[in-house]
């Protein structure tokens, strides 16, 4: 499919593509996707340029390099790149930790939009249903990818400016660059696409669609940028037409390529451990064990102190359940709907130290995702836990709106939390547990001593907002949301002095090359 996808790409006319090819042999070769028949085609191509998780390419790619640019994963953890304390914040200049993902998210984008064109160009079809399946996939993507830019990427150092460029399909054919377009205008761009594609369906049996559900995988989507926009009132709406509890959209991945989840950042063969967890989230697990089960890669005879926080134990020999090979390392574990997986590893260099203490912010032991186990496991892009995060937002949100309040109707809020914590087989939260919530080594705090720095001025969110942000934060895990969601709440974990990034700067390849966009 992706040799096919390759040949596909030569075809669409933006310039770096296409500077090789003879100008009449590019246009005749372009107007001949002009075609009904060729729709199905390029979604496929669409499809395989989202679901590609190689080195720097995919939506899987950019989301696990903004997790860590985030505080959901952090570096150093084990032993790798250690010299890297602020290492996502390095990156962006010298060493480019940017710029890799932006021209794979711009690329994906330019597909989503060009397809929705060519229905335009292609005019009256004799299968309607090859329209449908095409404008559905091309104005969800595009909604998607306007909605990522908007959360993740910025123009300035000093926090004021996000947003990110939109080069359109006409302005790429006239030779022309978009302009910077700030993360509120991006995502009312995204929200016009998602509406757009609430006018079709992608058809039955559509890859990581729930059958039936695809209106509600767009009202999801919409649910989630309208939240992020402060427009409590259409989230509600939409998030109460998203997707049930217990149904995802996901992307499906192939084999040919190494997910970035697993292999940097989970069981993958080359044992980089580039990203770790959290140590919150060990926090987390440790406070409550019914979060999710730590599976250790320790062995027994290699634990002589007893480090392992592993409630099942030490795990089997090769194919046995548990062990770190297995295609189903947590099979037969009770709670199959766990919360926070996790995966127990030793540091580098450290096994069994007499010195070393495991646990949060030790430096024998720590801790990897557990989600995604194996290379071909579906990215999960959105779901209906996090409707339910949105709904319980919005009711806590007060009639006026302030984002500072977050005292509306907690019983209906509670509710909310409490339908995704059944899910996972947790106890149900009260009142009185809101009231008094206050934990300052929380994803509500950026009092946490596990941070890379001690914060100037840190901020600890108490009471319902606080736990709120909490089960939002352990709930949405790894989802493309915390990144944006710190920066609303005021939680950004590095200082705000302007000494570093807020989000993820336009990478130079477009300041340089776009004399529409100034970093000045």
């Amino acid at each position: 499919m992706l040799g096919l996808l390759i040949i596909g790409l030569v075809f669409l006319s933006c310039d770096d593509w296409v500077q090789d090819v003879d100008p009449l042999t590019d246009s005749l070769l372009n107007e001949a996707l002009d075609d009904e028949k060729q729709l199905d085609f390029l979604v496929t191509g669409l499809l395989g340029v989202v679901s590609e998780a190689g080195e720097d390419n995919g939506i899987e790619n950019v989301m696990w390099k903004n997790a860590l640019f985030s505080d959901e994963m952090t570096t150093r953890v084990l032993g790798h790149a250690p010299d890297h304390i602020t290492w996502a914040q390095i990156w962006p200049f010298n060493l480019q930790f940017s710029e890799y993902e932006w021209e794979p998210m711009n690329h994906a984008r330019f597909l989503a939009d060009d397809i929705v064109a060519r229905v335009g160009r292609i005019g009256t079809f004799t299968d309607n249903d090859i329209k449908e399946r095409a404008l559905w996939w091309g104005y969800t993507f595009g909604g998607v990818y306007r909605a990522m830019m908007a959360s993740m990427y910025g123009l300035t150092k000093d926090g004021t400016t996000p947003g990110g460029v939109i080069t359109t399909i006409e302005q790429v054919e006239a030779g022309e660059f978009g302009s910077f377009q700030s993360d509120q205008a991006l995502f009312a761009l995204a929200i016009d696409r998602f509406t757009e594609a609430l006018k079709y369906s992608p058809g039955d049996n559509a890859p990581g669609v729930p059958s039936g559900l695809h209106d509600e995988v767009v009202h999801s989507f919409m649910a989630r940028v309208y939240l992020w926009m402060g427009d409590y009132t259409n989230a509600k709406t939409h998030a109460d037409q998203g997707l049930p509890m217990g149904e995802q959209f996901e992307i499906l991945k192939s084999t040919s390529f190494e997910s970035k989840y697993w292999d940097d950042s989970g069981r993958g063969p080359s044992h980089r451990h580039i990203a770790s967890a959290d140590w919150r989230f060990f926090d987390y697990v440790i406070a409550d064990r019914s979060e999710g089960e730590i599976i250790t890669s320790l062995t027994e005879d290699e634990d002589t102190n007893g480090y392992t926080a592993s409630l099942r134990g030490y795990e089997g020999e090769p194919g046995e359940a548990g062990n770190y090979g297995t295609d189903d390392p947590r099979g037969g574990l009770t709670n199959q709907n766990e919360r926070i997986p996790l995966m127990e590893e030793w540091v580098m260099n450290l096994i069994n130290e007499p010195d070393c203490q495991p646990g949060s912010n030790g430096d024998c032991v720590g801790y990897q995702q557990d989600i995604y186990v194996s290379r071909s496991s579906s990215l999960i892009l959105i779901d209906g836990r996090e409707m339910e995060m949105v709904l319980a937002e919005c009711a806590l949100q007060p009639s006026d709106g302030s984002s500072d309040s977050y005292a509306g109707d907690l019983t209906t809020a509670l509710t909310h939390i409490n339908n995704v914590r059944t899910f996972h087989s947790l106890t149900e939260l009260t009142a009185q547990d809101a009231t008094d919530y206050d934990n300052p080594a929380s994803g509500a705090s950026t009092q946490r001593t596990t941070l890379s720095e001690t914060h100037p001025d840190p901020v600890n969110i108490t009471g319902p907002k606080g736990l709120l942000i909490v089960e939002r934060d352990k709930t949405c895990w790894l989802r493309g949301v915390r990144h944006y969601d710190q920066r609303r709440w005021g939680l950004w974990h590095w200082n705000t002095d302007g000494s570093y990034w807020h989000y993820q700067p336009i990478p130079d390849s477009e300041i340089i090359q776009n004399p529409n966009v100034d970093r000045n």
